[in-house]
């Protein structure tokens, strides 16, 4: 079958339209929250020093802070910590910058960290579709970037990123960008998807990694989107895939490959223009490792650019790879029942 004919099989909630969306999206919320996001004023004043930055979320609402960590790895001058889990780190306080994403509003991970930072005395910015989350901010007089509604956590991350590249602006950490700019490939990516989604990158990317394992690689500032790309093949093939960070990875996960290989593997790098040389020689003696055990390998590469333009170029080309993915596998992309059942478990927890 074409995928034009898979996305009609499977696609009943039309999760294409909102990848395809992206470019379009980060525009109109970038611009949005500029303007009226802000449901009250900053009770800081954007020239006020902070001692460091905390984005607290979980799944596909915490992505959104991996994005900014990269975005800023060398640009902003206080620590950025993404917190996955129930707690905050004991340094929080009221110097921080506080940034809570739960698309529904109601994870209660991030909730739990929101009620701890509330009590610490931070002011909190939300990034919420609604929920509970909404509630406890306006509460606590903190600050809202309301998410679209009515939709799965993972196929948002464009408001969600442009929330918090709007939070960091109004807390004086980064000036505003030129969002034109910041999209124009990732928009070419779209466009060339729709022109021939049998030919485009994400599809033959798709059809490299179906039947194998895939292992990704990427490096520092693409980590968060070759993390990024595991997790959305896990959700939206429902299949398995694992990331290892560069240089890091060349100190340990690199002498498995010493063992005796008991599964299918394949190897995607992803790769961007901010590539030291040191990185450009392990990439090759990984490459060259990996053909000596018989493991096909292949590279994406972004086009160039500003940095937030590689990303969301990269950002683009694995959210459909791993769209296609799923359609190749036979599976709606959308539904997350084990996630579900899990969620169900941890509600029951919580009524005792």
């Amino acid at each position: 079958m074409s995928i034009d004919d898979l996305v009609k099989s499977l696609d009943g909630s039309k999760m294409l339209d909102l990848i395809l969306a992206e470019p379009a999206e980060f525009e109109e919320y970038y611009r949005r929250y500029g303007e009226v996001g802000l449901t009250a004023p900053p009770k800081r004043l954007p020239q006020e020093s902070w001692k460091n930055v905390i984005i607290a979320g979980m799944g596909g609402s915490a992505i959104a802070g991996d994005l900014v960590k990269s975005l800023t790895l060398d640009s902003v001058e206080v620590p950025v910590e993404v917190i996955r889990g129930f707690k905050l780190p004991a340094y929080f306080g009221k110097d921080t910058l506080f940034v809570a994403v739960s698309y529904s509003g109601n994870t209660i991970e991030t909730l739990e960290c929101a009620t701890q930072g509330i009590a610490k005395g931070a002011q909190l910015i939300a990034v919420t579709s609604g929920g509970e989350l909404e509630k406890i901010a306006l509460k606590a007089g903190g600050l809202v970037y309301k998410l679209p509604a009515g939709r799965p956590p993972r196929t948002a991350v464009a408001p969600m990123l442009a929330a918090c590249l709007r939070a960091f602006e109004t807390a004086g950490l980064l000036k505003p960008i030129a969002v034109g700019e910041a999209t124009r490939e990732l928009r070419r990516v779209m466009e060339d998807f729709k022109r021939d989604p049998q030919g485009s990158l994400p599809a033959r990317l798709a059809a490299f990694l179906k039947g194998k394992i895939p292992l990704l690689y990427s490096y520092q500032p693409y980590s968060s989107v070759g993390f990024r790309f595991k997790t959305q093949i896990n959700e939206n093939a429902k299949y398995h895939a694992f990331f290892a960070e560069l240089p890091e990875a060349n100190h340990n996960e690199i002498m498995g490959w010493e063992s005796e290989l008991t599964a299918k593997y394949c190897a995607v790098f992803l790769r961007g223009s901010e590539e030291p040389a040191e990185l450009k020689v392990t990439i090759e003696f990984w490459k060259e490792l990996l053909k000596e055990r018989g493991v096909d390998a292949v590279e994406v590469a972004s086009s160039g650019g500003s940095r937030l333009s590689e990303i969301l170029e990269l950002l683009g080309i694995v959210d459909l790879t791993s769209y296609v993915l799923a359609l190749y596998q036979g599976v709606d992309p959308t539904p997350v029942a084990t996630i579900g059942r899990l969620k169900e478990v941890l509600k029951s927890i919580q009524s005792l």
